[in-house]
């Protein structure tokens, strides 16, 4: 006789085996989290709206008669919305589906379930990377994929050229939204109130846009979490100096504190967690000073 055991998500009951050990369970529930997100309301909304811009810029065949379908356009759209909307809204969407259960009043149900809060918290953090976090991926290469050696953004008032993407580029484009996602599941552990949602996104963006400059020889803004692609940025010259491969070891080193500050959320095994945390935080602290220009 086998025995099965339903481990209980927000709203599903998941069939799961024993014998599958801890990481096939954190890999069935990642999936399952990576859905739930996906399908939030603010991505469906964020899609809806690419959508609708798509269809009107096609129907009116764009403002230089080429539309989006033409490839400078399609390249500026594209990155627009993998590094300008894309980590906020995974905030929000991340957000809502770490408070799903509190708000639905099935926390009850949570507490019998033989995967605890913690391993689901982890679920949540992996499915944030299998899910939008991949997703920004793709449309980051899609983006340097229509950008080629560099492209007029044909919207801007100003010579925006968009492009030419380098492998770090790319990769700080799913380096942010992953960020992003993990910290909404810290403000919404750490904060388990009403309101928090709103607090951490306002805080989010007021905190990026404080810690950025355009002056040259500004520090700051290499420690906020937000790209340094050079084009992208403008006149933001800071990013011509200092290492843009460092600057996406920090951002992956915030994520891995943050994934730190949720699980230390939880009373068990906190000694693990912290001593991960001081590795997380050293690792932090090392890239933050290696990403600086020299001599700075």
């Amino acid at each position: 006789m086998t025995t099965e055991v339903l481990v209980v998500d927000s709203h599903r009951w998941l069939p799961w085996q024993p014998t599958r050990g801890e990481p096939g369970v954190l890999g069935v529930l990642a999936v399952r989290e990576a859905r739930r997100i996906l399908t939030s309301p603010a991505i469906l909304l964020m899609a809806g709206v690419v959508v609708l811009i798509l269809g009107l810029d096609s129907a009116t065949l764009g403002d230089n008669g080429r539309g989006l379908f033409h490839r400078a356009a399609l390249a500026e759209m594209l990155a627009t919305v993998g590094i300008l909307y894309f980590g906020p809204i995974t905030f929000v969407a991340t957000h809502l589906a770490a408070t799903s259960a509190a708000r639905s009043g099935s926390n009850r149900l949570l507490v019998a379930a033989p995967v605890g809060q913690r391993r689901r918290d982890l679920a949540l953090c992996l499915g944030v990377l299998v899910g939008p976090a991949a997703l920004a991926l793709a449309l980051a290469m899609a983006a340097a994929a229509a950008a080629g050696a560099g492209h007029q953004a044909p919207s801007a008032n100003w010579t925006w050229i968009v492009g030419p993407w380098t492998w770090i580029d790319v990769l700080q484009v799913p380096a942010i939204v992953l960020g992003a996602g993990i910290l909404g599941v810290v403000v919404a552990r750490w904060l388990p109130y009403p309101g928090s949602l709103l607090f951490g996104f306002v805080g989010m963006i007021l905190g990026t846009i404080a810690l950025l400059s355009t002056s040259p020889t500004a520090l700051r803004p290499w420690f906020a979490p937000w790209v340094s692609i050079q084009w992208w940025s403008g006149d933001a010259a800071w990013t011509a100096h200092g290492s843009q491969a460092w600057h996406l070891a920090y951002l992956l080193g915030l994520s891995g504190f943050g994934v730190c500050a949720i699980a230390l959320r939880q009373a068990e095994s906190r000694r693990r967690w912290i001593a991960l945390g001081g590795i997380a935080l050293t690792a932090v602290l090392s890239t933050g000073w290696l990403q600086l220009p020299l001599g700075a």
